[in-house]
């Protein structure tokens, strides 16, 4: 796997995970049976993380490719084991449930985006550097000059601020600025 793929993976499978495993318990009823498949699941994706476009899916995030993969999974371990839980009908309103989290999800990082921009340069600054840049607080206050209270203080008001704004866009139908 090359390097381009690594970054693919943390920027588009990881922060899935979480997700990928509330929906193979759903289908399969039991947590430790969720977790395996999710690892076999996520073997699958990262064999084919080359063939991934986010442009080809339906709200531009790899949720979906990695539910169909781990529906995939989870048919042939059915299969395996002469079993399958669910009837198509409740596999079909699981799948409408997670394909609805998926549509709320995009609304939410639209909105994010959006409110991003309105936040004030030493709010947004120390934002990008800690959250997206990924640096430590430490790093990040000596960048901006700040103490590490100083620091905590603004990445607080700069949370509240996006948890705001996000909540009053989603709450109005907002997504255009």
């Amino acid at each position: 796997m090359s390097s381009e793929d690594d970054e693919r993976f943390e920027r588009w499978i990881a922060p899935e995970l979480p997700w990928l495993v509330a929906y193979l318990a759903s289908l399969t009823g039991s947590r430790s049976e969720a977790e395996e498949l999710a690892q076999e699941t996520l073997v699958k994706a990262l064999q084919a993380m080359e063939r991934f476009d986010p442009a080809k899916t339906r709200d531009g995030s790899a949720a979906g490719w990695l539910r169909t993969i781990a529906r995939n999974c989870w048919r042939n371990a059915a299969r395996s084991k002469r079993r399958q839980r669910l009837e198509d009908r409740d596999l079909a309103a699981i799948e409408d449930f997670y394909h609805g989290l998926d549509a709320i999800d995009e609304q939410r990082r639209r909105a994010l985006r959006i409110c991003f921009e309105t936040l004030p340069a030493g709010l947004a600054g120390v934002c990008r550097a800690h959250y997206q840049d990924e640096e430590p607080q430490a790093t990040v206050a000596e960048r901006f000059g700040l103490t590490a209270e100083a620091l905590r203080k603004r990445l607080q008001r700069a949370r509240s601020a996006l948890r705001d704004c996000i909540g009053r866009r989603l709450a109005d139908g907002e997504e255009q600025p």
